[in-house]
């Protein structure tokens, strides 16, 4: 093998390994944004089940509402038809 040989092969294995060296950078890169996305995800996630959680709290309420609105009808409605009857 001649010098100009073997110096175009250690150039070529030195490109290679340069290559190589930025190839993994950039996965690196990828892989750290993957994680980023991810993390922002389930952070976004959690939020949005707390929302919800206090939609489903603040529902319940309008439900007890409901339903004292309905005794206080029902109350209303006796008194309209019966009277009020007084006590001494």
């Amino acid at each position: 093998m001649s010098q100009d040989s073997a110096d175009e092969l250690n150039g070529q294995f030195r490109l290679q390994t340069q290559l190589s060296a930025e190839i993994k950078n950039a996965a690196l890169q990828t892989a750290n944004y993957l994680k980023e996305m991810y993390q922002s995800m389930q952070l976004s996630s959690a939020r949005q089940l707390q929302y919800l959680a206090g939609i489903e709290t603040n529902t319940y309420k309008l439900h007890k509402i409901e339903t004292d609105i309905a005794g206080v009808k029902t109350i209303l409605g006796n008194i309209d038809t019966k009277g009020i009857k007084m006590r001494t």
